[in-house]
């Protein structure tokens, strides 16, 4: 009867950035990708572009799902440095790392995956301490990130335990990043 253990989840499906090819210097000639597998929690999965080095969920979750293919996007569009971009001094290190964020997130689900699943339910505890600290920059930043995804209430629930004035503002925000990208 072991035997017949159901292995739907227990699978190593690490993706393939090796088959991407951009045009910009970053990916140009095929070479092969570090994969490293991670957890699926936030802060965790990461894409080295220039490095080609990749740290994702590889098993049969949706989130695993929605999480690689993020990163996929990632080694598809992003920068591989983002040093002249910052350089230009139009917009912060923290800014640009969350306007690309938001835009890998509708890329995704332009893709056809589900950002719903798109949550690793630390959204209402994030939301609570930047909301403790005071922290409305970072609260703009992070609204940024998780625009579209299904953290996103999550998030604005834990902001307005501290911060219930913000919540609307935040809200308005998330909508017009939506509108931005749509």
């Amino acid at each position: 009867m072991m035997s017949h253990l159901k292995t739907e989840y227990a699978q190593d499906l690490r993706p393939l950035p090796e088959l991407i090819r951009r045009k910009d210097g970053a990916n140009d000639e095929p070479a092969e990708w570090v994969i490293d597998p991670c957890a699926a929690e936030r802060g965790v999965p990461r894409t080295a572009v220039l490095l080609r080095h990749m740290v994702t969920p590889i098993q049969n979750f949706d989130l695993d799902r929605v999480i690689r293919a993020h990163e996929m996007m990632h080694a598809k569009v992003s920068p591989g440095d983002r040093k002249p971009w910052t350089d230009r001094g139009i917009a912060t290190d923290r800014a640009l790392v969350c306007a690309e964020e938001a835009r890998v997130n509708f890329l995704v689900d332009k893709a056809g995956f589900d950002l719903e699943h798109l949550e690793d339910g630390t959204e209402m505890n994030a939301g609570e301490r930047i909301a403790e600290r005071g922290d409305w920059a970072e609260a703009v930043y992070f609204t940024a990130c998780i625009s579209g995804t299904g953290g996103i209430n999550k998030y604005l629930t834990g902001i307005r335990r501290h911060k219930p004035g913000w919540g609307p503002r935040l809200r308005r925000i998330h909508q017009l990043v939506q509108k931005e990208l749509r």
